[in-house]
């Protein structure tokens, strides 16, 4: 709880960069977990807490911090895949309890990432560590963190057209019904 409220307080000097180094030090020690979370319960919500800063974030248009903090939350989290071997836990963490996090945060990267008026000092440097992200294609392997559509825009039109009997496309179905109920 104590780091995400010094995640909450960080505010960048400059909203026209990306400073994703501000956040990458509590964003590691958030997801270096002390102890065996077999059920991901706590990573669950503390990605959920990331997501909604950085939906917060957005809100306050400090779309510098915004795209920081998703971007650096995708960078932390392939590390532990890559290098501590979380393989183990994919299932876990593909479902995420049916948490609506990974669309959250999706959509959140696509309306930032779309937005012409933003600067490309800004938007820029955030492909450009995602391309990196996908091209170690950690996350597309071993989790539903498919983050590809976000760079192949183009892609997205496949995307829809999976089976809808696939497991994916009914959850991301039933999740969009959740959300129009939502609103």
């Amino acid at each position: 709880m104590e780091r995400i409220e010094k995640i909450r307080s960080i505010e960048a000097s400059s909203q026209e960069i990306p400073s994703m180094d501000i956040y990458a030090p509590l964003l590691e020690e958030l997801f270096t977990l002390p102890s065996e979370d077999w059920e991901l319960d706590e990573t669950t919500n503390n990605i959920e807490d990331v997501v909604e800063i950085a939906t917060s974030l957005y809100g306050q248009k400090r779309y510098g911090d915004a795209l920081s903090l998703l971007t650096r939350l995708i960078v932390t989290l392939n590390n532990h895949f890559e290098q501590d071997r979380w393989y183990s836990m994919f299932d876990d963490f593909n479902s995420m309890d049916y948490s609506d996090a990974r669309d959250d945060m999706m959509d959140l990267f696509e309306k930032l990432l779309q937005d012409k008026t933003l600067p490309l000092s800004l938007t820029a440097p955030v492909l450009q560590t995602l391309k990196v992200v996908s091209h170690d294609n950690v996350l597309a392997n071993y989790t539903s963190w498919d983050i590809s559509l976000l760079l192949n825009p183009q892609d997205k039109d496949q995307d829809k057209n999976i089976h809808q009997d696939s497991p994916d496309a009914r959850l991301r179905y039933l999740r969009s019904l959740r959300k129009e109920d939502r609103q």
